[in-house]
């Protein structure tokens, strides 16, 4: 889900101020960035992780004509235009594992 990093910043502030945050951990990979929160909520443990990274514009490929010439496919990210991504998780205590929630069940609008 789409989210704006306004949005995001006054979620985190929303969770810290009702003091349900359990865990919270950065992950820089590359040009991709991840916030990830962890809550415990009457429902149970929930992570929240919000991406930033840069917008894919599309792969070049490089090629030979000849038999047996090698391939070289690269992708092209923008300089300057990032995406961001939102994701809901709910821990599964059977299971053992994080399993993909809507965030619209927790009252979370879906944003454009």
């Amino acid at each position: 889900m789409f989210m704006r990093i306004e949005r995001w910043e006054e979620l985190k502030e929303q969770m810290r101020s009702t003091k349900m945050v359990v865990d919270e951990e950065i992950i820089h990979e590359g040009q991709k960035t991840t916030e990830v929160m962890v809550t415990q909520t009457p429902l149970g443990k929930i992570k929240f992780e919000f991406t930033v990274k840069p917008r894919f514009l599309g792969t070049t490929t490089r090629y030979s004509n000849r038999i047996g010439g090698s391939i070289d496919v690269k992708p092209q990210y923008s300089q300057d235009e990032t995406v961001t991504v939102f994701d809901v998780f709910l821990w599964n205590d059977s299971g053992n594992r994080w399993e993909t929630m809507d965030p619209t069940k927790l009252g979370i609008p879906p944003q454009a």
